[in-house]
């Protein structure tokens, strides 16, 4: 009597093939070929049985939880069994890299994976038999695969949707019994709408969660689904790049314009690894040091502070920190008096107006569009230029990356550009309102902010601001430490005070030197810090002091 031989039997349910055999009638055709081989002791115990539901090719081998289990008895030091039996080969798996890579753990652990309808011998010919109905099974599944990609595609030039699941803000309706289109639901589109909005103000997405009824995980996802512009787009697994896009085959909830700025703020917070938004703190993003770089938040004491990001990298700067109470301070007085005042919105409102019917805003982005209908047909170019050979994708990776930024740096400039005469009462309400966040919750206030300011520049002593509203541009200087005043009387202070106001025309210069211990200045000394910096700045008493704000002249809109 021949020993008993222990054999694994894998099942897998196959939509590819087209005989589509049951797992119950695997699982039978395999106890039936075992009886057969009986003479020689082959026994299936039923814990030796493993079955998976998911497809070999639609799922990697790791995911499939069964497969992995008998992998990892296969691979045991005394495994249960020494031969694994498979309906055909390609159950096993339909990737070539899987396939190849199981069977050589399987050989090297001595055991054995046999077909039940397929034969394929020993030595080197049964491995290139076995290579070849892998390749053959590969090819099925990537053949198969491309089949159901033009259905699909096909079934979507026709304005079809041919998923079952629906995205946020949308229903399916049946159009014949058997397909289906999309239209919005009011209720979840307002939703979703207030999501892209939150986004590209620069809230995180934890703080959005919070605003809106839907967690953290679907957030995430909603805000890189295409399908909300009116396009139909499916991604490949991986969802890195498309397989197939299909323009405006159902209604919009949100603009391709709105779309693209959302990725844009996206990508931004990853380049700069700040993935949750713009922060807590309130003038992240838009504060920037006179070299360039950004200036980063820190807490001391419950006072932020912001300081250059350069000092962190180690790149040599030499500005000061500022603290966002004072820069606060600064611009709640430059709006009061430069935006919200009476005068202010006067003159702001009869500037625009005329701007508008003067024709400068549409003279002025006539050429943009131009411009940016060059920059898509250059991109167009490049790409049909990768797909006959002539360039590699590496090889024109910075050049396309350059021209994204060119045509955002467009479209930026073309978001404002009114038809209708601009309502007073309307602006007027906009910016009570503006006023009034600027004092509200920490939240309100960032986004007041944003809407008003533009960029702010460090350069101490003082701070240059870049203001936009309307689609006009204003550019201040404010002083951000207060300007030392020197008396008529100086040479007779004492001194302590003639110090203290020596520390005063440091901190106005940016002078780092010390004063005190071992570099302790002597009254000469002193006295001619002092002469020099009237050289420079002039006498000025408490009435001579320059105002502490100076608009430079308006520039053009565009």
């Amino acid at each position: 009597m021949a020993p008993r031989v222990y054999v694994a039997l894998y099942v897998r349910k196959s939509n590819e093939d087209l005989d589509k055999l049951s797992i119950d009638a695997q699982i039978q055709q395999g106890r039936d070929y075992c009886d057969r081989m009986s003479e020689e002791g082959w026994t299936i115990r039923d814990e030796h049985i493993y079955m998976d539901e998911e497809s070999a090719y639609a799922k990697p081998a790791t995911a499939r939880d069964s497969f992995m289990e008998m992998i990892d008895q296969a691979c045991a030091q005394k495994p249960p069994f020494t031969k694994i039996l498979v309906w055909k080969i390609d159950r096993f798996a339909r990737r070539m890299r899987d396939s190849t890579h199981y069977i050589d753990l399987l050989e090297r652990n001595n055991v054995e994976l046999i077909s039940m309808t397929q034969q394929f011998g020993t030595g080197a010919g049964g491995r290139l038999s076995m290579g070849v109905m892998q390749l053959l099974a590969q090819f099925f599944s990537d053949n198969l695969s491309e089949d159901v990609t033009r259905g699909l595609r096909a079934l979507a030039l026709k304005g079809y949707w041919t998923s079952n699941r629906v995205p946020l803000g949308y229903e399916r309706y049946n159009i014949d019994g058997k397909r289906y289109k999309l239209r919005i639901v009011e209720r979840d589109a307002a939703v979703v709408r207030q999501i892209f909005e939150l986004v590209n103000k620069g809230w995180s997405i934890k703080e959005i969660a919070k605003e809106v009824p839907l967690s953290y995980a679907t957030i995430k996802k909603l805000v890189k689904n295409e399908n909300y512009t009116g396009d139909r787009v499916v991604y490949n697994k991986a969802r890195t790049q498309p397989v197939f896009r299909v323009s405006d085959i159902h209604p919009a909830i949100i603009s391709k314009k709105c779309f693209a700025k959302a990725q844009k703020e996206l990508a931004r917070r990853r380049k700069f690894g700040n993935a949750d938004g713009v922060g807590k703190a309130l003038y992240c993003g838009i504060l920037r040091c006179h070299c360039g770089r950004a200036m980063v938040s820190s807490a001391d004491r419950g006072t932020v502070y912001y300081r250059c990001n350069g000092k962190r990298e180690g790149t040599y700067c030499n500005r000061g920190n500022v603290r966002e109470d004072q820069i606060t301070d600064i611009l709640l007085d430059l709006f009061d008096e430069e935006l919200f005042s009476s005068k202010a919105i006067h003159e702001m409102f009869v500037l625009a107006e005329k701007k508008r019917q003067d024709g400068d805003i549409e003279k002025a982005t006539r050429h943009l569009n131009r411009k940016l209908a060059e920059n898509k047909a250059a991109r167009q170019r490049f790409i049909e230029m990768v797909h006959v050979g002539v360039f590699d994708a590496d090889d024109i990776k910075e050049k396309m990356q350059a021209l994204r930024v060119e045509a955002d740096a467009l479209e930026e400039k073309l978001d404002f550009a009114p038809e209708q005469p601009i309502d007073f009462r309307v602006m007027k309400t906009l910016l009570d309102r503006l006023k009034k966040d600027l004092r509200g919750s920490s939240l309100k206030m960032r986004d007041a902010v944003r809407e008003l300011v533009k960029e702010i520049q460090v350069d101490l002593p003082t701070i240059r601001l870049e203001t936009h509203f309307l689609g006009i541009e204003e550019f201040y200087v404010a002083d951000y430490y207060p300007r030392p005043v020197v008396p008529q009387d100086w040479r007779c202070m004492d001194r302590v005070a003639q110090l203290r106001l020596v520390t005063q025309m440091q901190r106005w210069n940016q002078d780092k030197r010390k004063l005190g211990g071992k570099n302790r200045w002597t009254k000469p000394q002193i006295e001619t810090y002092i002469q020099d910096y009237i050289l420079q700045n002039g006498p000025y008493s408490k009435e001579e002091v320059p105002k502490t704000r100076r608009k430079t002249p308006r520039s053009n809109v565009a």
